[in-house]
């Protein structure tokens, strides 16, 4: 535990005040980076622990328009005209476009969602949204259902707009509301929904928005889910208006200092988290075996 902390203590410094000998070689506008197809995420980093899916845009990687899971399960599925967004955020490589009307992001559904043991859940994710979504009321980021119209948990705008919002079943069997108190604009923000136990917190751009304790004790919340999806409710209804980056889900909860460092290190491109390749040219015969991608 000792060991783990000072691990993350030293990537949250690095990430916040890196030194010119810390910087990526990637980290500038117009350079190349290179990200292994073989194993993208360093499984032993601190941010990769108890990481289920991590979402990512491919640009150049063959096999049609998917918004790719870099742990390699759970490959989303753009819907209903999803397209790659023309915007790129500070430290991204790419970002999938929706309408707000009928688009989202279908990633199927396995018991990896679900089991009914699990009693911690991280889900965070960039997020950019346009002036109409800032004004439109409860607008999926994440959503699982846990049977038919049926809410589990989501991570979404406040039913004002505006707000980020974490909306889930507490003891009572009902849906509760946990809405952030900062405000959000049209550029890009990172949010994150931290489960754990009976306590739910919400986080904006790495900082505590909020907390709650009466989540479901016993997880039903979790258990029987019918649908999974990113951008939408159910795949018809409170859909995303907006682009979104960078999605990622994980079977535990993290930390605040976790969280801080997700978005910290979000910022700089996830230098140390993605397993790249050296800067080379694109058209060697010496590229093979890694994403390209433009930052």
């Amino acid at each position: 535990m000792i060991l783990r902390l000072l691990l993350l203590a030293c990537l949250l410094c690095t990430s916040v005040f890196p030194c010119q000998a810390q910087l990526s070689p990637f980290a500038h506008v117009g350079g190349l980076g290179l990200i292994s197809t073989h194993a993208p995420v360093q499984r032993e980093h601190p941010l990769a622990w108890g990481l289920l899916s991590m979402w990512r845009v491919i640009p150049g990687l063959d096999g049609g328009r998917q918004w790719y899971d870099l742990m390699g399960a759970h490959h989303g599925t753009l819907t209903n005209g999803a397209a790659w967004a023309a915007t790129v955020r500070s430290g991204g490589f790419g970002a999938i476009q929706l309408d707000g009307v009928t688009t989202y992001v279908d990633v199927g559904l396995t018991s990896d969602f679900y089991a009914s043991t699990q009693t911690t859940l991280t889900a965070a994710i960039w997020l950019k949204p346009t002036t109409a979504a800032l004004a439109a009321a409860q607008l999926r980021l994440f959503s699982f259902q846990r049977s038919t119209g049926s809410l589990g948990w989501a991570l979404q705008t406040s039913g004002s707009g505006g707000f980020l919002e974490g909306r889930y079943r507490n003891v009572s069997n009902s849906n509760t509301l946990l809405t952030g108190t900062t405000a959000l604009d049209t550029g890009w923000h990172h949010g994150a929904l931290v489960l754990n136990g009976t306590v739910v917190t919400l986080y904006l751009d790495g900082k505590q928005e909020g907390t709650a304790s009466d989540m479901d004790s016993t997880n039903t919340f979790i258990a029987g889910a019918t649908l999974a999806a990113l951008g939408s409710f159910d795949g018809s209804s409170n859909t995303w208006d907006g682009a979104l980056d960078d999605g990622r889900l994980y079977l535990r909860a993290l930390s605040a200092l976790e969280v801080a460092a997700l978005y910290s290190l979000g910022r700089q491109g996830d230098t140390g988290l993605l397993n790249r390749g050296p800067l080379i040219n694109v058209g060697g015969s010496n590229t093979a075996g890694f994403f390209r991608f433009m930052q």
